[in-house]
């Protein structure tokens, strides 16, 4: 198989799973598996890929793919008043289960820079999603 191809096989499972429109992840090992059994390295894949506009982000033991090259490091919360809490509470309890510690402490660290009113903002959000075990630290 040449690297085209395995290309196009890995952008067929993650249009599968919903990319371009949202974020996909694999697990990091099936996917060096998968190429090394073809005789090539994964930097070189995920390199080819870069080229194509197919941007990644290596954690631990997922590697995540989007369509953007950058995230924005802001977020701009008043988004989420136009989304179903239901949602947003699955899609955050998704995410926190494949933060590693490192992230988790990252996380952490963010919310105690806060100033109170930041604070107080995140956790009325929280509220409002029914994620229980919320309060003010």
């Amino acid at each position: 198989m040449e690297i085209e191809q395995i290309i196009e096989t890995i952008r067929t499972n993650l249009e599968k799973n919903g990319y371009p429109a949202k974020r996909v992840s694999f697990p990091k090992m099936a996917l060096i598996n998968f190429i090394n059994k073809h005789d090539f390295e994964l930097e070189d894949v995920l390199g080819e890929m870069q080229l194509k506009d197919i941007f990644h982000e290596v954690r631990e033991d997922r590697i995540i793919f989007s369509s953007n090259k950058e995230t924005p490091s802001e977020f701009d919360f008043s988004v989420l008043n136009k989304m179903d809490p239901a949602w947003i509470r699955q899609q955050a309890e998704m995410m926190m289960k494949h933060l590693t510690p490192e992230q988790l402490e990252e996380v952490r660290k963010k919310y105690e820079a806060m100033d109170p009113e930041e604070k107080r903002k995140v956790l009325e959000m929280a509220k409002n999603m029914g994620l229980s075990g919320t309060k003010a630290t």
